[in-house]
């Protein structure tokens, strides 16, 4: 992704790759964060608090299944309802400027593979579809502070995705992610404390 950010935007990201701690301090070094996975996992409370606390100042998350991956889904879906228990994921339209060439390319209608249900003794077989992008959000006083894809962009971005993997092709999960990622960084950041209703967990 950081390479096609280079390629196509001319910036200079670093494509160096560094573990990075759940901490504010940690986080708060970045404009944006980038989450995915293909199995399930859990954060501690204080892992929630700072991701919280990161994304309440400005920030945004961006995250997607592996290969449509349902434990990660699950998790992740748990995840956020522990950080915004009043405010669940939701669909962006596909109409929005985050998919238009207001942010770069225009993927309102994107090619995705899926898999065909075959009977036990068969094999696999995958379809691709061409549709508007499946991906959903969390808003906090009208700004996105989440954006996120159940279906894989991330093996299709390092060319790894295969027939079993539910997601985007391989040239439109790139220009999706561009967009995402230029519309973290583009949005009027408007900081504010988190509200009352979503006050520190100790869960």
């Amino acid at each position: 992704l950081l390479q096609g950010l280079n390629k196509t935007t001319g910036m200079g990201f670093s494509t160096k790759r560094r573990p990075i701690p759940i901490t504010l301090q940690a986080l708060t070094r970045f404009p944006m964060a980038y989450m995915h996975g293909r199995f399930g996992f859990r954060l501690t409370p204080t892992e929630r608090n700072a991701l919280r606390d990161y994304l309440s100042r400005g920030p945004m998350l961006v995250a997607d299944a592996c290969c449509g991956s349902k434990q990660f889904d699950d998790s992740f879906r748990m995840l956020m309802r522990q950080v915004y228990p009043n405010h669940p994921l939701e669909p962006i339209p596909a109409d929005h400027p985050m998919f238009t060439e207001e942010t770069g390319f225009n993927v309102t209608q994107i090619r995705r593979r899926h898999l065909i249900t075959a009977s036990q003794n068969s094999s696999l077989q995958s379809q691709v579809k061409t549709g508007p992008p499946q991906m959903e959000g969390i808003q906090i006083n009208g700004q996105y502070v989440v954006i996120y894809s159940r279906y894989d962009l991330s093996c299709a971005l390092e060319n790894q995705a295969s027939i079993v993997c539910d997601g985007y092709v391989k040239e439109d999960a790139m220009r999706l992610a561009i967009n995402l990622v230029l519309f973290a960084l583009d949005e009027e950041v408007i900081p504010a404390s988190p509200p009352v209703e979503e006050a520190r967990s100790t869960q």
